[in-house]
């Protein structure tokens, strides 16, 4: 919504809007492409206006590329072992 405010001789423009703010959660799930129809339609508008709200996803976006990129190592079987043998003891 734009509202024009008069001084003498100046005539300033105003945007205002009313902004959703998103959970982190939700913009999470809209970068993995989880999110309901509804909440998709609302985060791409919202991109569209908020400057601040598109720096996040792409920052949430170049975090999920960085985490995809991390090799994930299995345990070693020592550490499978004492983990077996301790849950053994639990259960006794």
């Amino acid at each position: 919504m734009f509202r024009l405010y008069s001084t003498p001789c100046l005539l300033v423009a105003s945007t205002t809007a009313v902004m959703k703010h998103f959970k982190e959660e939700e913009l999470i799930m809209y970068v993995y492409k989880d999110c309901t129809p509804a909440l998709n339609a609302a985060i791409n508008k919202a991109l569209k206006e908020d400057i601040e709200l598109s720096d996040r996803v792409e920052q949430i976006r170049r975090t999920v590329t960085q985490l995809d990129k991390l090799r994930l190592q299995s345990p070693s079987k020592k550490s499978i072992k004492a983990i077996l043998e301790y849950a053994r003891k639990r259960e006794a």
